[in-house]
């Protein structure tokens, strides 16, 4: 999985609109979470529970990160799971996200 290293600093948040912040990113990470899980559809017989459970172990699974600056990606690689079908569900995504070529933050 390839993410861009360079992008623009994080703008800071106004005092008092910290809670804001938090209900946008909230919302913002559900989304996320709902379009990951809608790519691996045809990997969980019961999509909506089975596909959230993985991406939340995956959020936590340990990978090692290693940062290219000079090519201005980022790879990560993942630790297989006990699961066989979460590994081929991983698999999947990780092709997904290699073929659209993600970068973060889109540049603007």
């Amino acid at each position: 999985m390839h993410v861009s290293v360079k992008g623009p600093k994080p703008a800071k948040p106004e005092a008092g609109r910290l809670g804001c912040y938090a209900a946008n990113d909230l919302m913002v990470c559900y989304r996320a979470e709902s379009s990951l899980s809608n790519l691996l559809y045809a990997h969980f017989s019961r999509a909506r529970d089975e596909g959230r459970a993985f991406l939340k172990g995956l959020f936590e699974l340990p990978a090692d990160i290693l940062p290219d600056k000079m090519a201005g990606i980022m790879s990560g690689n993942f630790h297989p799971v006990a699961n066989p079908r979460f590994n081929g569900a991983l698999n999947e995504l990780c092709e997904i996200m290699n073929q659209e070529e993600f970068c973060f933050p889109r540049p603007g």
